[in-house]
C-alpha cells in the first residue's frame, strides 16, 4: 500500500515539476527547479486564500437570510443583534469569517505572524465546525420559530461540515510544512 501512495506522490511531484518546466528558449532556469517544501507551503496557504474567498458568499447568503426571515441564535432573537458576536441559525458570528479573511491574507508571511495567521485559520475552521454541530438543535428551533424554512439551516450546517475541517486541514498541512521548510 505504502508503495502506491509513493508512486501517486511522485506522479504528482512530476506533474508539478513539469507545470514548472520553461517553455522553450528564453525562459529561465528557476522554473525547471523541483519543488520544495517551502513551495508545498506556499501551496497550502494559496488553499487556505481560495477558501476563505469562496467563504465569503457563504457568509454573506447567510447573512441575509437570517435578516429576511428574522432568524436569530435563539428563538424570538433579533438577527441584527445576533449576528456580530453570536452568530444567527443561519450564519456563524462575524467576527469568524473577518478573522479568516485577516489570517487568510496574512498566512503568506515567512515569519511568525505568518505562522500565527495560519494557526488562526485552522481554529477558524474548528469553530465553524464546532459551532455548527453544536448548535444545530437550537438553529433548528429558532429557525421554526421564525417560520423559516428548516432545510436551510442543515444545508448550512452541512456546508461547515465540510468546510470546517477542510479548513482546519490545509492549516494544519501548511504549519507542518512551514516546520519543515526550516
Amino acid at each position: 500500500m505504502n508503495g502506491a501512495i509513493g508512486a501517486l506522490h511522485s506522479r504528482r511531484r512530476v506533474r508539478q515539476v513539469r507545470a514548472h518546466t520553461p517553455a522553450g528558449p528564453g525562459t529561465s532556469a528557476r522554473a525547471a527547479e523541483p519543488i520544495t517544501n517551502s513551495d508545498d507551503a506556499r501551496l497550502h496557504e494559496v488553499r487556505l486564500r481560495r477558501l476563505a474567498a469562496v467563504y465569503v458568499p457563504v457568509f454573506c447568503a447567510g447573512a441575509w437570510l437570517s435578516l429576511r426571515h428574522g432568524v436569530g441564535v435563539r428563538p424570538g432573537g433579533d438577527p441584527a443583534r445576533d449576528l456580530p458576536f453570536r452568530g444567527t441559525a443561519f450564519a456563524p458570528p462575524l467576527f469568524l469569517p473577518v478573522a479568516l479573511l485577516g489570517a487568510a491574507a496574512l498566512s503568506p508571511r515567512r515569519d511568525a505572524v505568518g505562522t500565527c495567521a495560519t494557526a488562526v485559520a485552522g481554529l477558524v475552521g474548528l469553530a465553524f465546525t464546532a459551532g455548527t454541530t453544536l448548535n444545530l438543535g437550537n438553529d433548528i428551533t429558532a429557525t421554526r420559530a421564525a417560520g423559516a424554512p428548516v432545510n436551510l439551516t442543515v444545508g448550512i450546517a452541512a456546508f461547515h461540515w465540510a468546510f470546517g475541517p477542510t479548513l482546519t486541514v490545509f492549516s494544519f498541512l501548511a504549519l507542518r510544512q512551514r516546520r519543515r521548510a526550516r
